[in-house]
């Protein structure tokens, strides 16, 4: 006991007189004194005690006396929280599961491959945006700026999706990294929505490694387009492909969360297929054999909706879409038509399970949005044929969250590919007949967001440029940021993928 206590009960305890037991012990009696009654007294006097100890306690607290107590600190246990996960939208979709594993970038070894400059709050919406600049520094005296040329240096910026206005300042500038240069001769092809983790923290990339190295007989350094894992929230990268004898590009996070798949070329030139390998660095192995013909590559799209396979196309002129089994190493052609990008279509679990944007062919043509009812890509469809025009092209198709609607574009231009003009549109899994939502003049990417109530814009550049938030019918038009001034020139924008963490 404390001095200070000792001292409180050695004065007050003088203070305290106690009525006979008889007289507040309910149904306590006097009685005569026995040989027992020492042993007896014994617990009532243990009693009295506590009772004057209780009592000290109470009045060393009034006068603040009592030392402050160390608080322990709390004990481990396990914590729900709201993860991302992808489906047939460009938003990775939040569900409540465990807490994931530590990131497996830890474990990866380090990269400077990527510049980190901000990390991403743990919680929140936000649209992320892929920009792409090229060298333009002049070549000749007179001139203001020169060509677009290599290399190209590609930024990820997230704007928060509020429902107020934000400003430039509001505008998170996470990662920078190159993208193409001179040796590599080739630039990295990165699509947001497929290559965001299902916990919605991590980013897998396609980025240019410079290795250090001089090749027999050249003077610049042995560079190759190589994959990093990028922890947004930590601010960490780790190397995930090593092998400098390849170009490593395409990337796609399974919706499993442990694998990540991808497309190889040699750095010589020809096709070295598909490729699978673990999040977490282990389990490199080839899933598909390349293409036999030396002009024809091999393209991966994604995932299919339940990670049991992956959907890619391959071809030169013409390029089918198809589905690759990876149990059974079986192949199936969803579609014939021309596939024109990697974003073409979506992927979810359930009936239909794909939907999807093709064309008659490379010039244009006849435009189909095509579903099919199974993971494996059977029972494939034309639910919307658009007019067979040249320079037209039906785009980016992607269900909506909770929903069998899809929203898609329409992109036309004049003969010569001038005054060109994106159309949005939402129809469902029948083809019911489309609503437009609305029509720019300007480079437009669209997505849901996570709830599925609005479509995020982001159109433009300079002046004329800004995202926006636009219900499904067209209206509640919301302005999320503008991009006023002078037209940024020779800035690609690149992807639109929409993260809620």
């Amino acid at each position: 006991m404390p001095d200070d206590m000792r001292d409180l009960f050695s004065r007050d305890i003088d203070r305290i007189e106690l009525p006979p037991p008889a007289s507040w012990m309910p149904g306590a009696r006097a009685a005569r004194r026995s040989v027992w009654s020492g042993f007896v007294a014994v617990p009532a006097l243990a009693g009295v005690i506590v009772l004057v100890l209780v009592l000290a306690v109470v009045i060393q607290l009034v006068r603040g006396g009592l030392p402050p107590q160390v608080a322990k600190p709390p004990s481990a246990s396990p914590s729900v929280t709201a993860t991302a996960v992808p489906s047939a939208t460009t938003s990775a979709q939040p569900s409540a599961t465990t807490s994931p594993e530590p990131s497996s970038s830890a474990r990866l070894p380090a990269s400077n491959a990527v510049q980190i400059e901000k990390t991403l709050p743990s919680s929140g919406e936000w649209a992320l945006i892929l920009t792409r600049t090229f060298d333009t520094s002049p070549t000749q005296p007179e001139q203001a700026q020169g060509p677009a040329r290599l290399p190209a240096t590609d930024v990820i910026r997230a704007v928060p999706l509020t429902a107020r206005a934000t400003t430039q300042r509001d505008t998170l500038f996470l990662v920078s990294f190159t993208s193409g240069t001179d040796a590599t001769k080739r630039t990295s092809d990165n699509l947001l929505r497929e290559q965001i983790s299902p916990d919605g923290h991590r980013l897998v990339l396609s980025v240019v490694v410079d290795e250090g190295r001089h090749p027999a007989g050249s003077s610049s350094p042995q560079a190759r387009l190589a994959l990093v894992v990028v922890d947004l929230v930590a601010g960490t990268v780790g190397a995930l492909t090593t092998d400098s004898a390849y170009h490593d590009e395409k990337p796609a996070w399974s919706p499993t969360g442990d694998r990540i798949a991808f497309s190889r070329r040699m750095l010589s030139g020809p096709d070295a297929g598909l490729w699978e390998i673990r999040a977490d660095g282990t389990g490199l192995h080839q899933i598909l054999p390349p293409a036999s013909e030396v002009v024809v590559s091999t393209s991966l799209a994604s995932w299919n909706g339940d990670g049991s396979g992956v959907a890619f196309f391959r071809g030169f002129e013409e390029s089918g879409y198809n589905v690759l089994d990876l149990a059974a190493g079986a192949t199936h052609e969803l579609w014939p038509p021309f596939a024109n990008s990697r974003g073409l279509g979506d992927w979810r679990t359930g009936a239909p399970a794909f939907v999807g944007a093709f064309a008659e062919g490379r010039g244009g043509g006849e435009q189909r949005l095509v579903t099919a009812q199974d993971e494996r890509g059977n029972g494939g469809k034309v639910i919307v044929r658009g007019a067979s025009a040249a320079n037209a092209y039906f785009l980016y198709a992607r269900w909506r969250p909770g929903s069998d609607e899809i929203l898609y574009a329409r992109w036309t231009a004049d003969a010569s590919g001038q005054n060109p003009s994106t159309t949005l549109l939402v129809t469902d899994a029948t083809g019911r007949a489309p609503r437009e939502v609305l029509t720019t003049h300007e480079p437009t990417y669209a997505a849901w967001t996570s709830d599925g109530r609005d479509v995020v814009v982001l159109e433009g550049l300079g002046v004329a440029g800004g995202l926006r938030l636009v219900a499904p019918d067209g209206s509640n038009v919301r302005v999320v940021q503008a991009y006023g001034g002078a037209p940024e020139a020779r800035i690609d924008w690149l992807d639109l993928a929409v993260l809620r963490l």
